[in-house]
């Protein structure tokens, strides 16, 4: 059977999820035509919307696209001779939309962005020629299906049978499961926001959550987290900015770059951090250093070409993260929704919760030693000229953020509702 690029990239990314292949594939009709300012896609409506355009520069704002499409986009983009810097930024989970920029040392930034999707389309390719040439045989436990258990007698780990929910509930833990299993039998629900925030704000607004600015949980002493099913994007936890206070303005000033060649004023940092030093815009490595005797983590930043340390003193206390672990998340909700599109606007069916249990400190540090737990700086610049905040600090949160399929691990215990 011979498939074509585009199918032999949607058979491999079937097995993903079917959201991510659908980006993958209205992201590619997304760069044949980047000069009109509000793109409509085939298929499902992804809206692409155009920031920025120059000879050189491009930056569009793609609606509910996440990391498993933007991470191999920028990295294929960054590997072009032909690009002189790329970026993509999340920004926060509820009031921004991805966005993505590529700036050229030569040619056009849609040329570089197909060729950067061709490659990602020829990889997939071959991948797939591989698979389909590879001999069907039995696995390592002899064609045993997943599901049978490798050893005789075990039960599988079924964490929906074998986590249950204590029995020591609070009232508000009881009034959450409860109004959550009225929304699931509810079905699909509009939106009551665009964008990004719509799908946390229309849960908030059914659970009878007010909006407010209040520094703990979202529902009594319980904080959810919501996303749209099949979403790669990790989980932020929580944001805090670091000590001393003011120290983000100062670090976007040093290490960031200027955003437009034009506008010397909108400048960002942006960053994903471990433990381990990493690149950022090729000149800089940061890194997280947890000191357990001064109980500080200390952000660190060293200048890669002479492999110097800078001499800055950035941290967080031990004292602030874990107050922040075991009160504010002590019960976290994890909700999943499925999502569609109508004429009226987007629909989210809020289908599946899990909720987790007394969370640990401890085990939060064990993550972040073992580079499991992300931590983002997102500083930018107030873009809309002729108001008074234009060019000043914009602090979209620096957050500490886990993929889910690690989130169980801070926890004590979790449940399936």
């Amino acid at each position: 059977m011979t498939r074509s690029p585009f199918n032999t990239m949607l058979w491999i990314l079937d097995r993903v999820g079917k959201a991510e292949k659908t980006k993958y594939l209205n992201n590619r009709h997304m760069i044949a035509d980047t000069n009109s300012s509000n793109l409509a896609m085939k298929g499902t409506q992804m809206e692409v919307t155009v920031i920025n355009q120059t000879e050189n520069e491009l930056e569009v704002q793609i609606e509910d696209a996440n990391e498993t499409l933007l991470g191999p986009l920028l990295n294929r983009t960054l590997a072009d001779p032909q690009v002189d810097y790329a970026s993509y930024y999340m920004g926060h989970i509820l009031l921004d939309e991805p966005r993505f920029y590529v700036r050229t040392k030569k040619g056009t930034p849609k040329a570089a962005i197909n060729r950067a999707m061709e490659s990602i389309i020829t990889d997939i390719h071959t991948i797939q020629d591989k698979i389909l040439k590879s001999p069907v045989g039995p696995g390592r436990d002899g064609g045993k299906s997943p599901s049978e258990p490798s050893t005789p007698g075990r039960k599988p780990n079924l964490v929906h049978q074998e986590q249950l929910i204590p029995n020591d509930l609070d009232s508000e833990l009881e009034k959450f499961i409860a109004g959550f299993e009225k929304i699931r039998d509810m079905g699909f629900v509009k939106s009551h926001r665009t964008h990004n925030t719509g799908i946390g704000k229309t849960l908030e607004d059914l659970m009878g959550i007010e909006e407010n600015n209040i520094d703990g949980p979202d529902f009594g002493n319980i904080e959810i987290k919501s996303q749209r099913a099949f979403s790669g994007s990790k989980v932020t936890l929580f944001t805090k900015s670091p000590e001393p206070s003011g120290v983000n303005s100062i670090m976007r000033e040093k290490y960031g770059i200027q955003k437009y060649e034009d506008r010397p004023e909108i400048k960002e940092l942006h960053a994903s951090i471990f433990t381990k030093f990493n690149r950022v815009y090729g000149k800089w490595g940061f890194r997280m250093n947890p000191d357990d005797v001064q109980r500080k983590i200390y952000l660190e930043i060293k200048e890669l070409e002479t492999d110097k340390l800078e001499d800055v003193d950035i941290w967080y206390d031990y004292e602030t993260i874990e107050n922040i672990i075991e009160n504010k998340l002590r019960f976290l909700a994890y909700v999943e929704a499925d999502r569609r599109k109508t004429e009226e606007g987007e629909e989210f069916h809020y289908r599946a919760c899990t909720i987790f249990f007394n969370s640990s400190f401890d085990k939060f540090m064990d993550l972040l030693k073992n580079n499991q737990i992300q931590y983002d700086i997102r500083i930018g610049s107030y873009k809309t000229p002729g108001r008074k905040n234009y060019g000043k600090l914009h602090d979209h949160g620096s957050g500490f953020r886990i993929n889910k399929d690690n989130m169980s691990k801070i926890f004590e215990t979790h449940s399936i509702i």
